[in-house]
């Protein structure tokens, strides 16, 4: 994940723990949590005193976060941050992991830490832009804005924290241009069901029927994709092509709660 570069001016002394890294590594990028894991803490146990099992622990709690066991994760964080309190990498994942945990202020506070320590920090300011946000503080998120774009204008994170504040006071077809950004930029499956989403509730119901067939290219398994194609095949009066995506977005994942209206 972060390690290889780290490590690498280390390898003729610490041979068989950088191996063990690159292998952690390799397990990552392949989306092979349970087997990162187990050897990050191999690396680990084989050198304990080394100054790089922080970024180790860092890697270890968000690989743990992705496996969903949120709270070893923050525990795995804490510990981390403990050896090293300035670390804005480990602040930041730690944010992360808070506010998937509904920890919203908590994460807010741990964003702000990041940009105390390094104000031109654009995750961190990103996020903490869509914490204002999520938080209902216009005011804050307007102020954000401003800096992030300065910062960062032609950044996807940019166009979508944008975007995300306008959605959030119901100005879809204004969000619609920085989400078309969004999408250019970083064509991935959830940046279309966005923009899908901010063409439906403009009225734009053709406009939004292809972004979600250029969702599904993408990510055929992608369930927020089908909720959003029953909900237009609802306002296109399709009730049984509506309910039969919103059962497919169930069974890709979709709550219940979110579809059976659709249903």
């Amino acid at each position: 994940m972060v390690m290889g570069a780290l490590a690498q001016g280390a390898a003729d002394i610490h041979g068989p723990y950088l191996r063990i890294v690159e292998q952690a590594d390799s397990a990552c990028a392949k989306a092979d949590w349970p087997l990162a894991e187990s050897l990050f803490l191999k690396a680990m146990r084989l050198e304990p005193a080394n100054v790089s099992n922080v970024l180790l622990m860092s890697n270890l709690g968000m690989v743990r976060f992705y496996q969903g066991n949120d709270s070893m994760a923050l525990s795995t964080l804490d510990d981390a941050l403990r050896m090293a309190p300035n670390a804005t990498v480990l602040i930041s994942n730690r944010a992360k992991v808070l506010s998937a945990m509904g920890r919203q202020s908590d994460a807010l506070a741990d964003w702000e830490r990041v940009l105390e320590i390094d104000s031109l920090n654009v995750d961190a300011l990103y996020f903490h832009v869509l914490a204002t946000i999520g938080a209902g503080d216009s005011v804050a998120s307007v102020a954000e804005l401003q800096r992030l774009e300065l910062l960062a204008p032609d950044d996807v994170r940019t166009n979508f924290a944008k975007a995300t504040f306008l959605t959030s006071r119901g100005l879809y077809a204004q969000a619609v241009s920085p989400l078309r950004k969004v999408v250019e930029a970083s064509p991935r499956a959830e940046h279309y069901a966005s923009l899908a989403i901010a063409h439906m509730m403009s009225g734009s119901l053709l406009e939004a029927a292809d972004d979600i067939a250029q969702g599904l290219e993408i990510d055929p398994a992608y369930g927020e994709l089908y909720l959003y194609r029953a909900l237009l095949n609802r306002l296109r009066y399709r009730p049984e092509d509506a309910r039969a995506d919103a059962r497919r977005a169930v069974s890709l994942g979709i709550p219940m709660r979110r579809a059976e209206p659709l249903m």
